[in-house]
């Protein structure tokens, strides 16, 4: 029923608290679990150093880029070590798992990546926050929900 199974994650252990889940739905219908994070892209990222570091000089410029490349790739190596822990200990248990990392707005990449990899099932944990919260602070995993294509979903309320 199910052969790919995507795990979106933010580092959180709130995010984590689904992975109990997919392990076993993963060890019952022998399937694969992809390991996703997002993160910013170089060009969001410029553009957030933009406004502390150029100050309008060429110079300020130059440093605003080279800022902005030096967080870029602290991101990037920091998901990559995180998906790798997480994978590394799904593996030990006998599982199928690669990991990705897209950059991007959480929601979006999640969706593309999802219709990209033809997954079977999406599982997420949420924050468990409603009514204001979920208006004040917004939801990836509800608007995953609401946008996405008609793909089963195993929603976990997170254990902060």
């Amino acid at each position: 029923m199910y052969q790919k199974i995507l795990v979106p994650l933010d580092g959180s252990s709130v995010a984590e608290s689904v992975l109990p889940h997919v392990k076993e739905v993963a060890q019952k219908f022998d399937a694969a679990i992809l390991l996703l994070q997002t993160v910013p892209s170089m060009s969001q990222i410029l553009l957030e150093t933009a406004a502390t570091t150029m100050e309008g000089s060429v110079s300020g410029a130059e440093l605003g880029i080279e800022v902005a490349e030096q967080q870029y790739s602290a991101v990037k190596q920091e998901a990559e070590g995180y998906l790798s822990s997480v994978a590394d200990k799904l593996k030990s248990e006998g599982l199928k798992v690669t990991k990705y990392i897209v950059e991007g707005s959480a929601a979006a990449a999640i969706l593309e990546f999802a219709k990209e990899s033809k997954v079977d099932l999406i599982a997420m944990s949420t924050h468990g926050r409603g009514g204001l919260g979920r208006l004040v602070f917004g939801s990836v995993t509800d608007e995953v929900l609401r946008k996405g294509p008609h793909l089963p979903m195993l929603l976990v309320r997170g254990e902060a």
